[in-house]
């Protein structure tokens, strides 16, 4: 429940700060602990600072993950 409205609040503040004339392009959509790559975002999505330097998966299926540090690592199962 706390996962799907963190996920909201952030689809929320997206929708206030992007406008929609932008074009749909794959991004990393992330929560609280973990980032999956997603080839058609909703519109008006942005990516969190953290995550808009990172590169397109590795291999399909790989996804990054927030360590009990709070740093951040690809994992590819």
């Amino acid at each position: 429940m706390i996962r799907t409205l963190l996920a909201s609040s952030f689809l929320a503040a997206g929708l206030l700060l992007a406008g929609s004339s932008q074009p749909a392009h794959a991004v990393w959509v992330c929560g609280p602990v973990q980032c999956v790559w997603d080839p058609t975002p909703d519109v008006g999505y942005v990516v969190p600072g953290y995550a808009a330097a990172w590169q397109a998966p590795l291999y399909p299926g790989c996804f990054w993950k927030r360590g009990l540090l709070g740093r951040w690592k690809m994992v590819c199962p």
